[in-house]
C-alpha cells in the first residue's frame, strides 16, 4: 500500500472511530476505497474495539505528566491506534503493522530516553529468549536517541486483577486451576531457561476471551545463569514478594512460585492472604504470618489444590514445588474434581461444605482421632561384636540378610538369618538389599561405571538372575503384590533424587516424585502392605528432612506427615497401613517416631529401641520389625604432625568431633552430650570444658578467626540453616551471645575465616547447588558468591590469593580444588571459573580437610587412595604421606593444626557397635 493510500485509510479510520457505531457503514459506504484500503479500515476499528476494552480492565498507575502518543503517530512501520496500559516501566499502545497487516503491542520507555533503555533491553532479552505459547511473544526492539520500545504481540482480553474485580469473589475452582496451570507451564518453561520472572501478579497475567492465558511483563526478570553474585536483592511488588525477597535476598527461581501461590489463593478464596492495610502491612504480613489454608476461607475448595497452595506459599523456599511439579499437581487436581463435578455436581459440593461447618463438634473428633500406639516385644538377632549394617526383613517376616564387619578395617560378608531358628547361611553378595515379594529371592546391586544392575538371588545363594539397570540407583524396593518395583535415582547428572516405578509386567518405568530442584531429593521410601501408597523422606539438605506420603499408582499430591525438619533416615509402615515409622534425629540421637496418618504431625516416639536407631524395616505378612541399633562413643585425639602414637584429648560417654584449634591455644568443638549438639570450648590440653552455645538446635563447624577471639559456626535452626559468629574471651574460656550473620531459608554451613578475619567463605545452597560464597563478617552487606560449577567446605591460603575448597557435585569433581581470589596479582578472579583439581578425595572427607601452611592436612577413609588414616599433601611438591594410620576404628568428622603446627587433632569412634534388633509388636488403641 502507498504512502498516499494509507494516509487516505488513516483519515477514514479517525473519521469513522469517532463515529456511532450505528452509523458507521453507512460512513464507510460513502468514501471511495478500493478493498484491500476497506479491510484496513475495518482491521483498525476491530482493534481500536479491543483497546477500549482492554483499558477498561487495565491498571494504570500514572508515571509521567508527559502526554501520551496520539493516534496515528508513527514509529518505523508501526502506527499508534490507541493506548490500552501504562505503568512499571513504560506505556503499552496498540498499534498497526503497515508491512505485515497485524496488530502488535508497543512497549514504551517512560520519560525521556535514559540509561533505563537499558532494562527494556534486558525484558526483551528475557522474553524473547522464550518461546511458549502462555507466555508473550517479543517480535523486536526499536532504538532511536529519543526513544526505546518492545514490540511484541498484542492479546486481545483483559487483565486478570480486572476478572477477580468483576467477579467479585473466588474464580470456580476448575477455572482457577486452568488459569494456575496454564502460568505455571509458562514459568516452567522460563525456569528451564534459567529465567526468573519476578514479578507475577494479576496485573501481569492476561487471560483472552477464550480463556487462553498469557504471561507479560519481564520488566524484572533475572536471568540465574549469568547473574552477578551479589549484584543486589530481588525487586517486584511487594504485594506479591516472597519472604527471601522482603529480607533482601538474591534471585531464584522459588520466588516466582510463591507469587504464583498467592495468586492461585486469590482465585480461589477471592482475598489475598496476608492482606494488609497498606502495601508494607501487607508485605510484613508475608514475612512474618501463618497461612491460612484457602480451604478455611472458602468453600469448595479440592483438597489437592489446597495442599499444593499451602506448599507454594511455604516460607521456605527449597520446600516449594518446582514450576513443572505445579503443573502436574495441577493437571491431577483437575482431573479428580472434574470427575467429582460430573459425578456429584458443584451445588452437592458447596452443601456438604456447608454441611461439614455445621458440624464442627463431629470434625473436631476427626481431627483428634483415638490415640494410636505399639508395643514392642525385641529381642537382638544375633550376639556377635563387629558392626552388623543394612538389614532386610522378608515380606513373611521369617529372615533378614544384613551384612557385617568384627573391624573396620575387614571387608564386609553378608548372612541371611532365619529368626526363629537362628539358621544362618552366607552369601556370596554384597548390600544394600531388597527381597522379592514371594520371600524366596534377595535383590542386590551391581554398580559399574555409574550403571547399576539389579539381582537377584535364592535363599541358598545360587540362580542369580538380572532384574534391571538404571543409573545412579541409591534405593530399590518391591511393592508388595509384585507389579512395581520402586527405585530411587538421580533426575539428571546434576538433579535432585526422585523415586520412580516400574513395572514388572511391560517394564515401563515413571518418576513418581517430583521434589524441587534445590533440594537433594526423595530417597528413602517403602510401599504399603495394599501397595497403594508410598511413604518417604524428601531431603531438603544433607540434616534437614521430613517424610511424606503419595498415592499409586498415579501419584496426586504428595501429603507431609512429619514436620520436624530434621536429620532423618529409613521409613517403613505398620501392617495395617494406618502409620508410618520413621528413624528421625531428635534431641542428640536417631530413634524411632510413629506418625499416624490419621493425625499428621502428632508423632510418639518409641522406647526401649536402643541408643541409636536407623534402617527400620518391616514385614508387609506379620506384626513384625527390624532396624539396627548402634552405639557410637566419638572422642577427639592429639597425634604428632610428624606421625607417631596418639594421645586422647577430649572423652566422653557421647559425641565429641568437629574439633578447632585456635592462635590463643583454644579448642573448640561441637558435643552432644547435653542433648543437642552443641558448641563446647577448652584448653590445648583437654581441660575446663565449657559450653558455650544453647540453641538447642543442630549446631556446630566451629572455626576460630585468625586473632582467636571470634568463633563462627553453623547452625541448622527450623527450615534452614545460618551462619553464626560470637565474641570470646580465651583467658576466661567464655563467650557472647551468637550473632546471626547470614540470613537465607536455604542451607548456609561450614564457615571458614579469611585470613585477616574480615570474611567468612561459607558453603550454602541458596543458588540451588552447593556453592562457596563470601561474606563480610561484621556488615550486613549480602554475599558473594565465589564458586558456580560446584563448591563445599573452604579455605583462603596464607597470603591470600588463592581459595582452596572441595567439591561434591560428581564423582568426577570430586576432591580438593584450587581457584585465584580477587587481588591475586598471578591471576585473574572469574565466578564461573571452575578451578583446578589438586587432590582427589572420598565422599566423607570433602569437609574433614585442615590448610596449614603448604601442606594440606585430611582424612581418607574409603582406602581408595591408600590406608584409611590422616594423610598430608604438600601444596609444593604435589606429594601425599601418611600422618597417622587408622585400622580397626573409624574416624570422625574434624580435624585441626596446632598454632605451631606440630599436632593434629583427629575425631574417632572409639567404641562403635552395631547390632540388628527384631521386635514383634501389638496395636494398642
Amino acid at each position: 500500500m502507498t504512502d498516499e493510500k494509507w494516509a487516505a485509510v488513516w483519515e477514514v479510520f479517525i473519521e469513522a472511530r469517532d463515529t456511532p457505531l450505528g452509523e458507521r457503514g453507512l460512513l464507510l459506504e460513502t468514501k471511495r476505497m478500493d478493498p484491500a484500503m476497506r479491510a484496513e479500515v475495518q482491521a483498525l476499528l476491530e482493534v481500536s474495539v479491543s483497546c477500549s476494552t482492554i483499558a477498561s480492565g487495565a491498571v494504570f498507575d500514572r508515571w509521567s505528566p508527559q502526554p501520551a502518543y496520539p493516534a496515528g503517530r508513527e514509529f518505523s512501520r508501526y502506527v499508534i491506534v490507541d493506548l490500552i496500559g501504562e505503568g512499571g516501566f513504560g506505556r503499552i499502545y496498540a498499534a498497526r503493522d503497515k508491512e505485515l497487516r497485524r496488530v502488535v503491542a508497543l512497549k514504551f520507555l517512560a520519560g525521556p530516553l535514559r540509561g533505563d533503555s537499558q532494562k527494556l533491553m534486558e525484558e526483551a532479552q528475557a522474553a524473547s529468549a522464550l518461546n511458549h505459547p502462555n507466555i508473550v511473544t517479543i517480535y523486536e526492539t526499536i532504538a532511536t536517541e529519543d526513544y526505546f520500545a518492545i514490540v511484541m504481540e498484542f492479546v486481545d482480553g483483559q487483565s486478570l486483577r480486572h476478572l477477580l474485580r468483576a467477579n467479585h469473589g473466588p474464580l470456580p475452582a476448575m477455572r482457577a486451576m486452568d488459569y494456575g496451570r496454564q502460568i505455571a507451564q509458562a514459568l516452567a518453561a522460563a525456569h528451564d531457561a534459567g529465567i526468573a520472572h519476578h514479578d507475577v501478579k494479576p496485573e501481569n497475567i492476561l487471560v483472552r476471551a477464550d480463556d487462553y492465558v498469557k504471561l507479560v511483563d519481564f520488566g524484572l526478570a533475572t536471568n540465574l545463569r549469568t547473574m552477578t553474585p551479589g549484584a543486589g536483592p530481588m525487586t517486584g511488588t511487594l504485594r506479591y514478594l516472597a519472604p527471601e525477597g522482603l529480607r533482601g535476598d538474591t534471585a531464584s527461581s522459588a520466588a516466582d512460585i510463591f507469587s504464583l501461590g498467592l495468586v492461585l489463593y486469590e482465585m480461589t478464596a477471592g482475598r489475598h492472604p496476608f492482606a494488609g492495610d497498606t502495601p508494607l502491612g501487607t508485605a510484613n504480613a508475608i514475612a512474618s504470618q501463618q497461612l491460612v489454608p484457602p480451604s478455611r476461607v472458602a468453600c469448595g475448595v479440592p483438597a489437592a489444590l489446597d495442599a499444593l497452595i499451602v506448599a507454594m506459599l511455604s516460607k521456605n523456599p527449597a520446600a516449594r514445588p518446582a514450576a513443572l511439579e505445579v503443573v502436574r499437581r495441577l493437571e491431577g487436581a483437575t482431573d479428580r474434581s472434574g470427575r467429582a463435578a460430573r459425578r456429584f455436581g458443584w451445588a452437592l459440593i458447596a452443601s456438604i461444605c456447608v454441611a461439614v461447618a455445621l458440624t464442627a463438634g463431629l470434625a473436631r473428633r476427626w481431627r483428634d482421632p483415638a490415640p494410636f500406639g505399639l508395643r514392642l516385644h525385641t529381642r537382638p538377632l544375633t550376639g556377635q561384636g563387629g558392626r552388623e549394617n543394612s538389614p532386610a526383613l522378608s515380606p513373611d517376616g521369617r529372615y533378614v540378610v544384613f551384612d557385617w564387619r568384627e573391624k573396620e578395617g575387614d571387608p564386609p560378608a553378608t548372612f541371611l538369618r532365619e529368626i526363629d531358628t537362628d539358621r544362618t547361611t552366607t552369601l556370596p553378595i554384597a548390600g544394600p538389599f531388597a527381597w522379592l515379594p514371594d520371600s524366596k529371592r534377595i535383590a542386590f546391586p551391581r554398580t559399574q561405571q555409574g550403571l547399576t544392575t539389579l539381582h537377584s538371588i535364592s535363599l541358598q545363594g545360587t540362580d542369580e538372575k538380572k532384574v534391571l539397570e538404571a543409573e545412579g540407583i541409591v534405593r530399590f524396593d518391591w511393592s508388595a503384590d509384585g507389579r512395581w518395583i520402586g527405585i530411587s535415582a538421580l533426575t539428571k547428572k546434576d538433579g535432585p533424587q526422585a523415586i520412580f516405578v516400574q513395572s514388572t509386567r511391560s517394564g515401563e518405568r515413571k518418576q513418581v516424585t517430583f521434589p524441587p530442584a534445590t533440594l537433594q531429593g526423595d530417597r528413602d521410601f517403602s510401599f504399603s502392605p495394599d501397595g497403594k501408597q508410598l511413604a518417604f523422606r524428601r531431603k531438603f539438605s544433607f540434616v534437614s528432612s521430613d517424610v511424606f506420603v503419595i498415592d499409586l499408582p498415579e501419584p496426586g499430591t504428595p501429603r507431609q506427615v512429619t514436620f520436624h525438619q530434621t536429620e532423618g533416615e529409613a521409613v517403613a509402615w505398620t501392617r495395617d497401613g494406618k502409620a508410618v515409622i520413621a528413624s528421625t534425629f531428635r534431641g542428640a540421637n536417631f530413634s524411632l517416631w510413629l506418625h499416624p496418618l490419621a493425625s499428621p504431625g502428632q508423632p510418639s516416639r518409641l522406647t526401649e529401641v536402643g541408643v541409636e536407631t536407623y534402617s527400620i524395616r518391616s514385614a508387609i505378612e506379620k506384626n513384625r520389625l527390624s532396624w539396627v541399633n548402634a552405639f557410637d562413643d566419638a572422642n577427639i585425639w592429639r597425634v604428632p604432625a610428624a606421625g607417631g602414637t596418639p594421645v586422647r584429648v577430649i572423652a566422653s560417654a557421647m559425641r565429641d568431633r568437629d574439633v578447632a584449634w585456635s592462635s590463643r591455644g583454644v579448642l573448640a568443638y561441637r558435643s552432644d552430650r547435653s542433648g543437642y549438639p552443641e558448641i563446647w570450648i577448652s584448653l590445648g590440653s583437654g581441660e575446663s570444658q565449657r559450653k558455650v552455645t544453647d540453641l538447642k538446635a543442630f549446631t556446630g563447624s566451629p572455626r576460630w578467626s585468625p586473632d582467636g577471639r571470634r568463633l563462627a559456626f553453623g547452625s541448622h535452626r527450623g527450615e534452614g540453616a545460618e551462619v553464626f559468629t560470637m565474641d570470646c574471651d580465651p583467658v576466661a574460656l567464655q563467650c557472647g551471645q551468637p550473632v546471626q550473620v547470614t540470613h537465607d531459608p536455604a542451607i548456609d554451613t561450614v564457615p571458614t575465616w579469611s585470613q585477616d578475619g574480615s570474611h567468612l567463605y561459607f558453603a550454602s545452597q541458596r543458588s540451588g547447588a552447593w556453592q562457596v560464597w563470601r561474606v563480610d563478617s561484621g556488615s550486613q552487606r549480602p554475599p558473594t558468591q565465589m564458586t558456580s560449577q560446584g563448591g563445599l567446605f573452604a579455605a583462603e591460603s596464607p597470603d591470600g590469593n588463592w581459595l582452596y575448597y572441595s567439591r561434591v557435585e560428581s564423582p568426577q569433581a570430586l576432591g580438593l580444588w584450587r581457584k585465584p581470589l580477587p587481588g591475586n596479582p598471578h591471576a585473574r578472579f572469574r565466578v564461573e571459573d571452575p578451578g583446578e583439581k589438586l587432590l582427589p578425595m572420598d565422599f566423607s572427607g570433602t569437609d574433614t580437610w585442615t590448610l596449614s601452611g603448604q601442606e594440606i592436612f585430611y582424612e581418607n577413609l574409603s582406602r581408595n587412595e591408600g590406608p584409611q588414616g590422616i594423610w598430608a599433601f604438600d601444596l609444593v611438591n604435589n606429594r601425599k604421606r601418611l600422618v597417622h594410620q587408622e585400622r580397626d576404628l573409624p574416624l570422625a568428622r574434624g580435624l585441626a593444626v596446632s598454632p605451631d603446627g606440630k599436632w593434629i587433632l583427629f575425631a574417632r569412634a572409639d567404641r562403635s557397635e552395631s547390632t540388628i534388633v527384631v521386635a514383634d509388636y501389638d496395636i494398642v488403641q
